[in-house]
């Protein structure tokens, strides 16, 4: 017996050492636990997440084909109200014109009127006094006590007769050539007037033409300023759908984002928890054990999600196990995680040493705490629901280094 306890007493020492040395380190993961929300690398949300991603950046691509065709539909309906606008602008102005014009032939034509009026009296009155003269010499030529016959007249005295009778007929003939003059500026009158009457004419005709046109295109501005409102609401519609796809993308991304974080978050945290034992879990030599009883009903790889219903990569293996089925350690280590992550409800994570640890999600209840030591086959925890579940089920996973692998290479 004596030769023996120069053995016990050093291996002795070595336990205590080794047990406060876990305990010491399941205080710390406690700690770490319970301010730390621990995400999983595989957590469904990211495969769901890339998809929405993916399926908001197709749609996104639709929505701007759309936006674009709305806006440009808006800016063909301003072209055509501006078109338009300008076109009755054009209307009014000629409108405008044809009244200014209008006024202008009335003015002239009132003038030519008072000319014509002025030269059709000055001819009368040319014509009453060429009547006058030549009813005086038909009277005066007619009565021999005024003009005697040039035969009973002496000698001496024909040359005045016949000076004063050739007088009598000038005089006629000067008003005769006043009737002609009066004659002439009376038919330049009339065509004056003629010609102011064709412009009033052309005026009137071109104020009707100018009204026709602005009353043709009044309509029009109604029904182009309507569809211009109508491109206008549209292209708001598709900007306010192109602008929401894009807020949604950028959230999408940012939960990715946050997700890969709190992925990584997990691994370094693996890594790290690893690396905080002091004496490393030893390396055990075999393969792993099932940690239940039940059979395999989801592999490995990727599936169709059942909750998701989309492809996505399932990141261990799902055993059937009912609520309260002992779950046992798949290999001897130490367990550095016994806490609620989000996805995988109640999880426990063993490390085995050689950058190789286990996870065992969905647990009822644990039967370990961080920082203890285990053997294969203990029991560590308890099936149940917790997490993002459909049923009871054991999911675990194995990975190297925290990234996670096929755990029937293991097994």
């Amino acid at each position: 017996m004596r030769k023996y306890f120069k053995y016990i007493v050093p291996l002795t020492i070595c336990c205590a050492i080794i047990s406060s040395q876990y305990i010491a380190y399941g205080t710390v993961e406690k700690s770490v636990a319970k301010h730390t929300t621990i995400i999983s690398a595989t957590d469904p949300r990211i495969q769901k997440l890339t998809a929405d991603l993916e399926y908001a950046t197709k749609a996104e691509a639709v929505e701007i084909l759309k936006y674009a065709t709305a806006k440009q539909a808006r800016l063909d309906a301003d072209a055509k109200l501006a078109s338009l606008n300008s076109k009755i602008k054009a209307a009014q102005n000629a409108r405008a014109i044809a009244i200014a014009d209008q006024e202008s032939a009335k003015a002239e034509y009132a003038d030519s009127q008072l000319k014509y009026d002025t030269s059709i009296k000055e001819s009368d009155d040319a014509k009453n006094q060429r009547d006058r003269a030549i009813i005086d010499l038909y009277i005066q030529s007619s009565d021999p006590d005024i003009i005697p016959s040039v035969l009973d007249v002496p000698i001496n005295e024909r040359q005045d007769v016949v000076r004063k009778t050739i007088l009598r007929f000038r005089y006629t003939d000067q008003k005769i050539e006043t009737i002609k003059v009066s004659a002439i500026k009376a038919d330049e009158a009339v065509a004056e007037k003629a010609l102011h009457i064709d412009a009033l004419m052309r005026a009137e005709a071109s104020k009707q033409e100018a009204d026709r046109q602005e009353a043709a295109l009044i309509p029009l501005k109604a029904d182009l300023a309507n569809a211009q409102a109508d491109a206008k609401e549209k292209e708001a519609i598709e900007q306010k759908a192109v602008n929401a796809i894009k807020s949604q993308k950028s959230s999408y991304t940012s939960q990715i984002n946050q997700i890969k974080a709190d992925s990584d978050a997990l691994a370094a945290q693996i890594k790290r928890k690893q690396n905080q034992i002091i004496t490393p879990t030893p390396v055990i030599p075999g393969r792993m054990i099932h940690p239940v009883s039940g059979s395999i009903n989801s592999s490995f790889g990727y599936r169709t999600h059942p909750i998701y219903g989309d492809a996505r990569l399932h990141a261990g293996i799902d055993f059937n196990a009912g609520v309260g089925t002992p779950i046992k350690a798949a290999k001897a280590g130490t367990v550095i995680s016994a806490s609620v992550m989000s996805g995988y409800g109640n999880v426990i994570v063993i490390d085995h040493g050689g950058g190789i640890s286990t996870l065992y999600a969905h647990q009822s209840s644990f039967a370990v705490s961080a920082g203890t030591y285990v053997t294969q086959g203990q029991i560590i925890g308890y099936s149940g629901m917790s997490g993002n579940v459909t049923g009871p089920h054991l999911h675990f996973e194995v990975r190297v280094n925290g990234t996670p692998t096929d755990p029937m290479a293991y097994l």
